[in-house]
């Protein structure tokens, strides 16, 4: 049964938008990840944060859901 949730994606576009809003949240720079798997969203993660200067505000948003498969 392969079952999509939608609303968790728009959210997460809608929740983008704002924060590169200058009237919002003014980041430059923000990157969404949707449904990838565990290898690439810790991928990203260890990037986000060692790219990122020790004067930098930096957010970290993570929302996700899990699907046991078997795998580690």
């Amino acid at each position: 049964m392969d079952t999509k949730l939608t609303a968790p994606v728009n959210d997460a576009a809608s929740l983008a938008e704002l924060l590169k809003d200058p009237e919002v949240g003014g980041f430059s720079h923000t990157e969404l990840l949707l449904n990838k798997n565990s290898s690439a969203t810790l991928s990203a993660i260890e990037r986000f944060f060692r790219d990122a200067q020790h004067t930098d505000l930096t957010l970290l948003y993570f929302s996700g859901h899990g699907v046991k498969d078997g795998q580690i």
